[in-house]
């Protein structure tokens, strides 16, 4: 009986595989597309994929993969090196179901009046010539999460959205979280910078619109993934008092705004030489310009009733306030609801389990893309520990009932949920908790008087509310006072692009907000243990 022969896998592709092929040589035989702008000589950087099995399969990295780890390598140096066990491997550049747009309500306060327009057959800003008029004046709005990027491409004359992209930031072979990707920073400086322009310069290749007609960037994102992009020092956010250099310059008198501006040719960004990228503001220590983006999109600023704005990530950012006072808080919730720290979690990408329903024992899933699942994302993971809790299979204390320690959700692939997947979301929801009830305390606001929850983000889109209210991922309020803004940190960012008024306005609303520091608190550990409980807290 013959052996049957080892294969290698990419992005779900599979091909035989040949000792001494390269990952890059695979991917081109599987038509899966490997970024890279240099003769595949490992100088670029940019073809990086995850190994997530046969890395024994590969021969040992080369001296120009020495800035990655863990299950990183190129694509370009990584080869065959034994054809008896099967390599699956996964590009960095996957397509997010993650939208780059929020809800249309968003939009209602909008106005065109961009730094960059049209004077005849001039392009000026702030009164200046800066180029002559090439047929378009387009801007791009970025919002850069750890997780997830997603830009939207404006038209500066008119104010319409020309092209919409999100991928998977290509930063985690830095690590899942900021902290990591801080240390890995001061490692290896420049190399996360440099593969997110990279990624980001191929979207843009692909949209429609010339590079010289490209003559703004604005940038939102939390502290530390706007300052690695704009080619700053991150190192001062990895210590206390966790701020940001240009927090600190602020401080010192050195600056009036943390807002920054910078030229494309400093980050290598493909557009017109006499562009301007600009860092929308930050608020304070972990809270950033996505969070920032987020109260202006809203009008919470402009609010009566005190409402709270919860940006669902990694780095949750949550904001409670109104016209007469803000306060915001970071919450370290990790990568858990994001497919981050999971077995088998992953990105709300093709392949991912996006819901899950229990019918008689029997697990009911949907994928994204009706394809067969290679995983679960995090609207999938809530369904699926609500639904656990429901039907009484995990206890209060995210522990499996009876002698179960998993959970099989889909037999033909293997996909399963462990006990220490029920402990990873347990830790992510405890912090962001510890955040919601710290700022109602602080406020001060009984939660039954809070009228308004605006659940921000593009994961938050996908979510099901009962079912996060259930495990208590968010608050115990009545449906009809929690609203789905989709990706309002993005809705923010074009709202910046487009008019110069309201990155005044917002520079003035971020110099009045508080910033609570949720461990300095006395109750926050007692917060924190109450939010690791399942079921209504």
């Amino acid at each position: 009986m013959s052996t049957p022969m080892a294969t290698v896998s990419i992005n779900g592709r599979r091909v035989e595989a040949v000792v001494g092929r390269s990952l890059f040589e695979c991917a081109d035989s599987l038509e899966v597309k490997v970024p890279s702008s240099c003769p595949r000589a490992g100088t670029c950087h940019e073809c990086i994929v995850q190994v997530l099995s046969g890395m024994d399969a590969l021969e040992l990295r080369t001296e120009e993969e020495s800035f990655l780890g863990g299950d990183f390598r190129l694509a370009c140096q990584a080869r065959i090196r034994t054809a008896d066990q099967d390599v699956v491997a996964a590009s960095l550049r996957r397509q997010q179901q993650i939208v780059a747009e929020g809800s249309a309500d968003l939009r209602e306060h909008w106005e065109l009046a961009p730094s960059t327009r049209r004077d005849g057959a001039n392009v000026v800003r702030d009164g200046q010539i800066i180029d002559d008029y090439r047929g378009a004046i387009l801007g791009l709005a970025v919002d850069i999460g750890t997780t997830t990027v997603s830009a939207s491409l404006m038209d500066l004359e008119s104010g319409a959205t020309v092209a919409l992209t999100s991928f998977e930031n290509p930063q985690t072979f830095g690590g899942s979280d900021v902290m990591h990707r801080i240390h890995y920073d001061g490692q290896h400086p420049g190399e996360l910078q440099r593969v997110l322009v990279s990624f980001l310069n191929a979207e843009l290749k692909a949209m429609p619109g010339d590079r010289d007609q490209l003559y703004e960037v604005m940038v939102v994102g939390n502290p530390t993934m706007r300052d690695l992009f704009l080619g700053l020092d991150v190192q001062s956010l990895g210590q206390k008092p966790f701020k940001s250099q240009t927090e600190h310059d602020r401080d010192a008198g050195r600056a009036s705004s943390t807002a920054v501006t910078r030229k494309p040719k400093d980050l290598g960004l493909r557009m017109s030489p006499a562009g301007a990228v600009f860092g929308a503001p930050l608020i304070a220590c972990h809270v950033g310009a996505d969070a920032a983006a987020c109260i202006l999109a809203t009008r919470l600023h402009e609010a009566v009733e005190p409402a709270m704005i919860m940006d669902i990530g990694t780095n949750t950012e949550v904001i409670l306030g109104n016209k007469d006072r803000l306060l915001c808080a970071s919450c370290a919730a990790g990568p858990a609801f994001e497919g981050g720290k999971i077995r088998y979690g992953m990105s709300g990408i093709e392949g991912a389990i996006q819901s899950v329903r229990l019918r008689n024992r029997h697990v009911e899933i949907s994928t994204i893309g009706d394809v067969q699942p290679t995983g679960i994302c995090g609207s999938g993971l809530i369904d699926l520990i609500a639904e656990l809790v429901r039907h009484g299979r995990v206890n209060g204390r995210g522990r499996f009932t009876g002698d179960a320690k998993e959970c099989v959700i889909d037999e033909a692939t293997g996909i399963t949920f462990a006990e220490s997947d029920v402990q990873e979301l347990a830790q992510a929801k405890g912090a962001t908790h510890a955040g919601t009830s710290l700022l109602l305390k602080h406020f001060p606001l009984p939660l039954a008087d809070l009228t308004t929850l605006y659940l921000a983000g593009g994961f938050a889109n996908y979510i099901d509310v009962d079912n996060s209210r259930l495990i208590g991922l968010t608050p115990d309020l009545p449906p009809d006072r929690l609203h789905k803004m989709g990706n309002a940190a993005a809705e923010g960012a074009k709202e910046l692009l487009l008019s110069v008024n309201k990155r005044q306005e917002l520079d003035r609303v971020v110099g009045s907000i508080e910033h609570l520091e949720l461990e300095s608190d006395e109750d926050f550990f007692t917060y924190f243990v109450e939010g690791c409980l399942f079921g209504e807290n």
